[in-house]
């Protein structure tokens, strides 16, 4: 009888180890994002990388937003009166200038969803950033940084919070500033594993909303560390994690409160063709503790990379 247990016990083990490995394949060739995406994460509204022989970058992508909540200065998780879904469509174009300076001008379309409600659309707030490598890779050294500094402009278009004119702020796209955006990245190694970090700041400019609503931003810092690895000419699978802290925003000289935020992503990346790569990607926002004032949310989404 204790031989049949352990030989049953082994087929039993081996069978979960089977179906461990199935999960495990499955769950890398879906979340596979972009797989020459740098390894910080940075999104489409940011700078794209070209790298050497790269003169032209083009990105699309479609994510959805879903299961809001509210987290309180105290930490504590209540249901969020907005959107049931939010769904983003962005477009994405990156140019060299020279060899170590290039641009990226990015355009985004959502809508909002809500049971019961009609779907409002609206552009995104565009953008348009530049990127200079001032430390570039040296085959000679793989895990030497490679260096690099970004400044993005954001322009309002879309309604924010204070502009809303429909229940459960349904037509709110966008936070009602321009922001300027500068920051820097260091990723580091040229073969299959791959680390970076990122820092950038976000600094709004005073704006008149209708109504002579004066709005001033707070500063905004966001840190973010990553690591993966990569199937040389294949495909990256990568994790991701911001902390996010805006100083204390005032509209008509009335202070808000401090806001914090934690995220993590997986992305992954698959190359379909010569220069052309397919992704996807998940996240979570709010995730653990340390969040206040902020509104936490799953996303995920799927997206196309062509460089010429």
């Amino acid at each position: 009888m204790s031989k049949l247990k352990k030989r049953g016990n082994r087929i039993k083990n081996k069978h979960i180890l089977s179906l461990a490995s199935f999960i495990i394949i499955v769950f890398l060739a879906v979340f596979a994002n972009i797989a020459d995406a740098c390894p910080c994460g940075c999104g489409a509204t940011g700078p794209q990388v070209l790298y050497p022989g790269e003169e032209w970058k083009f990105y699309v992508a479609a994510s959805r937003m879903s299961n809001f909540e509210t987290i309180r200065d105290n930490g504590t998780r209540g249901s969020e009166s907005g959107p049931d879904y939010r769904d983003t469509l962005t477009f994405a174009v990156a140019g060299a200038i020279t060899p170590r300076l290039s641009s990226t001008l990015s355009v985004l379309s959502h809508q909002n969803l809500r049971d019961g409600e009609e779907t409002q659309r609206s552009l995104g707030d565009p953008s348009i950033s530049i990127r200079y490598t001032a430390v570039p890779q040296n085959m000679a050294s793989p895990w030497s940084p490679q260096i690099q500094i970004f400044m993005t402009y954001k322009h309002p278009v879309a309604k924010s919070v204070y502009e809303t004119q429909v229940p459960y702020q349904m037509d709110v796209f966008g936070n009602g500033t321009a922001e300027y955006v500068p920051g820097a990245d260091a990723w580091f190694g040229m073969e299959e594993w791959r680390m970076g970090v990122a820092e950038q700041f976000s600094i709004g400019r005073e704006r008149t909303l209708d109504g002579n609503v004066k709005l001033t931003p707070g500063l905004t810092q966001r840190t973010s560390i990553s690591g993966g690895y990569t199937w040389l000419g294949e495909g990256a699978l990568l994790l991701n994690v911001d902390h996010e802290t805006q100083q204390p925003s005032a509209v008509d000289r009335v202070k808000t409160t401090e806001r914090a935020t934690n995220s993590l992503s997986l992305n992954g990346s698959y190359a379909i063709g010569f220069r052309k790569t397919a992704g996807a990607s998940i996240k979570r926002t709010g995730v653990g503790s340390g969040n206040r004032n902020t509104t936490g949310s799953m996303s995920a989404s799927i997206s196309y990379l062509q460089a010429i």
